[in-house]
């Protein structure tokens, strides 16, 4: 089957900072929110350890997306929720049967802007 395209707009997002390396490189946490509940719980992991990858199950709606984010996205990450709005997350997975165990898919996301951005738009 083709990748099944899913969005969810964030409205609000919480984020917080290790002050301590974990033993698996777990540097923060960052997660996303809409009037539904927690849309996404990501971590952001050191630079060169394993990533997991995103992991969802669409049908149980107290689920929510989970999964490891390298921490040189950080920044761009927490630049994007801060500086824009509205911010839409897209979701996209593979619904063959040996890429779902138990309900649960592998996923791939990203953040977005809602629309097209005038150019030369620039910070207020």
């Amino acid at each position: 089957m083709a990748d099944v395209r899913e969005e969810y707009e964030i409205e609000t997002y919480t984020w917080s900072v290790e002050l301590k390396l974990s033993e698996v490189g777990t540097l923060g946490h960052v997660s996303l929110w809409n009037e539904g509940g927690r849309v996404a719980d990501l971590r952001f992991r050191e630079s060169g350890t394993s990533l997991h990858p995103y992991m969802y199950n669409p049908e149980d709606h107290d689920d929510y997306i989970s999964g490891d984010i390298d921490s040189r996205q950080r920044d761009a990450i927490i630049d994007l929720l801060r500086n824009e709005s509205p911010i839409r997350l897209l979701v996209f997975h593979d619904d063959t049967p040996e890429r779902v165990i138990s309900g649960i898919r592998l996923a791939t996301g990203r953040p977005r802007t809602s629309g097209n951005e005038p150019v030369g738009e620039g910070e207020d």
